[in-house]
């Protein structure tokens, strides 16, 4: 559910020698002003809540709402604050946390503040000041995954920007940092939160989820064949094939079995496989839809959608055989300007080797003479 949109309200502002801008209507030279906009935020992360603080530069009102700024003029309070309060519903609207069903957290903007920079300047004299607001986001539970995306900037502002994010619990110290492009990219953590049980136990962040992120491929290997399993971020594959549902952030469950299709039509032929020097096909291919807690308790909502940002699609092909391969070549084609590489494993026996996949060696080549495996089952 979008969260509810309230007023903020407005700390007492502290306006000393602020930048130089008016807004549309107020008579003043135009200058150059920054073409990205870079905002820096703290979030900190209570059982039952979320605070950040985001603070942007006031420059960004120039290119947000047509303001132009004037050199040798002060700008005035009113001015000021008319900009800020109106940025407050751009930054809600386009600052989002999803949990782990990929449900936007809900919330409100709790206060801005208006800060001046002491003696800094630009080239043409004009100062800067920074806006900083404070919002909160509500929980029901302490979360166990959270996801980040920002989209600053879209629209008629037309303005890229990137947020750099620290992000960590009540109690501890360490942070993790994200940086959020306007593309909207997604940074999903993971959070541990202490067992009563355990003294000394501190909550903590592991992520950004590299799974997430890229695309991974596993081939084991043993004597009743080989299988390939692919694992694609949804994200990622719709740099491929975009996957259609109605809504941008879910995959429903009525959309999982054209999606499946589409997804197994497109993989048909595309990772050529050789087994001991003859092409093959695959006798088996499966395809499932995995949410970051797949084996986790799974309630009814849940299972009936799941979040287009945070879900990976596995796919595995079986290749059976009589007996252990003794040679096998993989060519992986599935690269574009976004995945330009793939890590992939081979496992046989208790053996396991990494190796990467890119446009300049996009062929996996193994044999088992080479990983002196013994010939032996691993069911």
């Amino acid at each position: 559910m979008p969260p509810s949109k309230t007023t903020c309200q407005k700390r007492r502002p502290r306006i000393g020698a602020l930048a130089a801008f008016c807004m549309v209507g107020m008579l003043a030279p135009s200058v150059p002003a920054h073409v990205i906009s870079i905002v820096h935020g703290t979030a900190l992360v209570f059982p039952d809540r979320i605070d950040v603080e985001l603070t942007v530069n006031a420059e960004d009102f120039v290119h947000y709402y047509g303001a132009s700024a004037a050199q040798g003029d002060s700008r005035s309070d009113a001015a000021i604050e008319r900009a800020a309060v109106r940025h407050a519903d751009h930054l809600f609207e386009h600052f989002i946390i999803r949990d782990v069903d990929g449900e936007r957290l809900s919330g409100r903007v709790v206060s801005f503040d208006t800060i001046p920079v002491e003696a800094a300047s630009t080239e043409n004299g004009s100062r800067h000041s920074r806006i900083v607001y404070l919002l909160e986001y509500s929980l029901t539970a302490p979360p166990r995954y959270l996801s980040f995306q920002q989209t600053l900037g879209s629209g008629d502002a037309g303005l890229p920007s990137q947020l750099y994010l620290d992000v960590r619990t009540e109690d501890n110290e360490e942070s993790t940092a994200l940086r959020l492009t306007s593309g909207g990219n997604v940074e999903t953590l993971k959070l541990h939160w202490p067992n009563g049980a355990r003294s000394g136990d501190r909550s903590e962040i592991v992520g950004p989820l590299e799974e997430l992120k890229s695309i991974a491929t596993r081939v084991e290997i043993d004597d009743a064949g080989t299988r390939v399993l692919i694992d694609l971020p949804v994200p990622l594959l719709e740099t491929f094939l975009p996957v259609r549902r109605t809504g941008r952030d879910f995959l429903e469950s009525s959309e999982h079995l054209a999606a499946q299709r589409a997804i197994e039509e497109f993989l048909h032929g595309r990772l050529p496989m050789q087994i001991n020097g003859r092409h093959v096909e695959p006798h088996a291919t499966s395809l499932n839809f995995l949410d970051l807690e797949p084996d986790g308790a799974a309630n009814s909502a849940r299972r009936q959608r799941r979040s287009a940002w945070t879900t990976r699609v596995r796919v595995v092909q079986s290749y059976p055989t009589l007996s252990m391969p003794q040679a096998i070549e993989l060519q992986w084609t599935l690269f574009n300007p976004l995945v330009l590489e793939v890590q992939a494993v081979i496992a046989c026996g208790h053996r396991e080797s990494i190796h990467r996949l890119s446009t300049y060696d996009p062929i996996l080549r193994w044999t088992s003479a080479a990983s002196g495996v013994v010939a032996r089952s691993l069911r």
